[in-house]
């Protein structure tokens, strides 16, 4: 696959509308929900929407091994301009939101948010990880992620860190207080989603093939997933986190589950979902100091809880989506939101429309 695949697209934005849908669910729970069955209820339906970050690592790695054998020269440069860059700089507006009626200066907010991880923003540390990784590989030929050994001896490392971060207090105390990040950012938690994605990339033609033929079996298997989380595992019905042992089974067959929707849906809304996964970057990093002031204007459908679920993601996307076509026309904010050149969105519309 080294072509531009439209599925891929439309992947990109299911998973970033997935994650904003996330944050507005828990928006809504902590302001709205006051009783424990309605708080069982919205924890539900929050872990249908939780696999956002799982499987946006997915997709950044099989993007990867479908465009390369190798990894090129200017990888490391492009990430740099276009992801650290805006990751550090919203981390400023972050840490300066996060001051206004805390007694912490900035420089600790910044440092406990931004360096150490403890923000929504935390899955970029991952995906440094990832990089580095793939720097590793840089002279090694990426087929290594097309063995089925690797992929499965990747799945036992992440099973069996989470049994062992679940069940000893050592290994719980040492991320806690040993590990300089974010518990959440330690690696190993999330290498089987690097190689699965590495593997999908290696093998796309093929797994393009069997969705093409069996997404009822995917379907059934994502609902089974999904079923035995809900019915087996112990709940606490507050907290929702992708970084879950537990949640391994439907993060990867909800994966699949989106790919294979987008190859038999991808030409519904298509100029919209363009837009959303041409910017779903700095959706991800933007949308979240959006979502109280929307929040406030989008109140009056609160009576119509799905209609206000879906305005509110509407307007919060559209207003990203908006802002960045602005900072664009600007060198200096184009560096620092890392919004890349949006031109040709429009001609490829036109295209699609006018053949």
């Amino acid at each position: 696959m080294k072509n531009k695949k439209l599925e891929l697209v439309y992947v990109r934005a299911i998973i970033c509308t997935s994650i904003v849908l996330t944050h507005i669910l828990t928006s809504y729970t902590i302001q709205e929900a006051t009783e424990t069955v309605e708080y069982e209820y919205l924890y539900i339906i929050r872990n249908i929407f939780i696999f956002g970050v799982p499987c946006f690592l997915i997709l950044s790695q099989l993007l990867v091994t479908a465009r390369y054998d190798y990894i090129p020269y200017n990888f490391i440069r492009k990430r740099i301009i276009y992801v650290f860059i805006p990751y550090f700089f919203v981390g400023i507006l972050y840490a300066y939101t996060m001051k206004y009626g805390s007694d912490e200066s900035f420089i600790e907010i910044y440092k406990d948010a931004v360096i150490i991880g403890n923000w929504y923003g935390y899955f970029i540390i991952i995906f440094l990880f990832t990089i580095l990784l793939n720097l590793l590989f840089k002279r090694i030929p990426l087929k290594i992620f097309g063995n089925i050994w690797v992929l499965f001896s990747a799945l036992i490392v992440q099973v069996v860190f989470f049994y062992v971060r679940n069940h000893y207090d050592w290994f719980q105390e040492f991320l806690i207080h040993d590990y300089p990040l974010n518990e959440h950012t330690f690696f190993l938690g999330w290498i089987f989603y690097y190689f699965l994605g590495g593997f999908i990339g290696y093998h796309y033609d093929n797994v393009i093939k069997f969705l093409e033929d069996y997404l009822v079996i995917v379907i059934a298997a994502s609902i089974l997933a999904f079923v035995i989380f809900v019915m087996y595992f112990n709940h606490d019905y507050y907290t929702v986190q992708s970084f879950a042992g537990k949640l391994i089974p439907y993060n990867t067959m909800m994966f699949f589950l989106v790919l294979g929707i987008a190859i038999h849906c991808k030409t519904i809304a298509y100029s919209y979902v363009v837009f959303v996964s041409h910017f779903s970057y700095q959706i991800y990093l933007l949308h979240p100091l959006y979502l109280n002031s929307v929040y406030d204007v989008t109140r009056p459908f609160l009576d119509s809880t799905l209609a206000f679920i879906l305005i509110t993601l509407f307007v919060v996307q559209t207003s990203i989506i908006g802002f960045s076509i602005f900072v664009h026309t600007f060198s200096v904010t184009r560096i620092l939101f890392g919004t890349r050149d949006f031109k040709y969105i429009f001609k490829e519309i036109d295209a699609k429309y006018l053949s």
